[in-house]
């Protein structure tokens, strides 16, 4: 009984099949999609997104990721915050209960806090840092009935809502602020002219009656409208002191970031 050895060209055959499977089966799975890149003190920060549409974010610097709740959908890198040693992230999320809600997540180190939830539904929000540069506000613009979120690097607490009436605010730092002295002008003395002597009148001649046609009223124009208050560093500086003792802190949630495998 005969055994047939397979030939040099089966063999290669069967190994050029091998590999166009493998290339096949490689070519179908998605990668995982980089959504944007964005600076901050500890290095960029890539937002990433997997094809089942969870969100992350990495460090590439450190071969470090975060992991973004599940729930979270259509996530958006609204911008990063240098606090002095920590990296403040505020992102927008979508979910089935809110189109559009926003969050801050912290980096520090090989750690995050967060995320805490900043203002509530399509909310529009303000931030700014405080003047020290260590804390950042969140402020939903309403008035009298403006409400804040406060973070700060110094102990690391995360405290809001605050209710902030926004207009006596401004006009308490505007009084607070003392305004620059003025350097007094010195007045020139009088230069003395020779009066020359005054000439008789001369008769004048009857005015002409001109015909003057009514000319339709001017509309007055309208009134500018005023501008939004804006929420400079000192505005966020006092509504972080005022959220230390009007504020109780949030219970801090510490996330582990977990390190990428080395390929």
């Amino acid at each position: 009984m005969k055994h047939h050895t397979p030939s040099r060209f089966s063999a290669l055959a069967l190994a050029c099949w091998l590999i166009a499977g493998l290339a096949f089966q490689a070519s179908g799975a998605l990668a995982d999609q980089l959504i944007g890149t964005h600076l901050s003190a500890g290095g960029p920060i890539n937002h990433m997104e997997t094809p089942q549409g969870h969100a992350y974010l990495t460090l590439p610097q450190r071969k470090l990721q975060l992991q973004l709740p599940a729930q979270w959908r259509e996530t958006n890198v609204e911008g990063t915050y240098d606090l002095q040693g920590e990296t403040a992230v505020v992102l927008s999320y979508r979910t089935p209960q809110c189109d559009s809600q926003s969050a801050l997540v912290v980096l520090s180190g090989t750690s995050a806090w967060g995320p805490y939830r900043l203002g509530g539904c399509s909310d529009m929000l303000a931030l700014q840092r405080a003047e020290d540069g260590k804390s950042l506000v969140a402020m939903q613009l309403n008035g009298t009935q403006s409400a804040a979120w406060t973070y700060s690097s110094l102990d690391r607490q995360f405290r809001g809502p605050l209710r902030v009436d926004l207009p006596n605010l401004l006009k308490g730092l505007a009084k607070a602020t003392p305004a620059p002295a003025r350097a007094a002008t010195p007045r020139p003395a009088p230069v003395q002219h020779a009066v020359a002597p005054t000439p008789p009148p001369q008769p004048r001649p009857a005015p002409a009656v001109a015909r003057v046609e009514a000319k339709p009223p001017t509309p007055a124009p309208a009134a500018a409208p005023s501008a939004a208050p804006q929420v400079t560093p000192q505005v966020a500086t006092e509504v972080v002191d005022r959220a230390k003792t009007a504020a109780p802190a949030q219970r801090r949630v510490t996330l582990d970031l977990t390190s990428e495998l080395e390929h």
